[in-house]
């Protein structure tokens, strides 16, 4: 028992010695300094798409531009605090459009179209039994 504690404990040790792949400093993406000059381009309040480094995707409003970062006012259901994104972390960077897509723009057509036939076909109905 004592030996099983003592190659847990050496395991334990070894494994918070050795530093992490987030701890290490991360150089700076080759493509930084053309998304600062995209951000600055900007006019105020434009509605970006951003997809970082680590693989998250956000969509917001750009509320201000420094040289070492830019905030973002995220869209979504639940109000969400600004945030301060640095450039360095910023895989892609691009205008999104708000508003409808193409699948929401049929599905409406679709059930107006239904509605209007059901309608007409109660009203007819309607109208024959009379």
């Amino acid at each position: 028992m004592r030996c099983l504690r003592a190659i847990v404990a050496v395991l334990v040790v070894l494994t918070m010695s050795v530093p992490s792949y987030a701890q290490a400093p991360r150089a700076a993406s080759p493509d930084s300094q053309r998304y600062r000059e995209v951000a600055h381009a900007l006019e105020p309040a434009a509605y970006v798409s951003v997809r970082l480094a680590n693989g998250t995707h956000l969509t917001g409003t750009v509320l201000g531009v420094s040289d070492e970062s830019f905030t973002l006012q995220r869209h979504s259901r639940i109000p969400e605090p600004t945030r301060e994104i640095r450039f360095d972390d910023v895989v892609s960077l691009e205008r999104a459009h708000r508003g409808m897509n193409s699948g929401m723009k049929v599905l409406i057509g679709v059930g107006v179209s239904v509605a209007v036939f059901v309608v007409v076909t109660l009203v007819g109905a309607a109208a024959i039994s009379d």
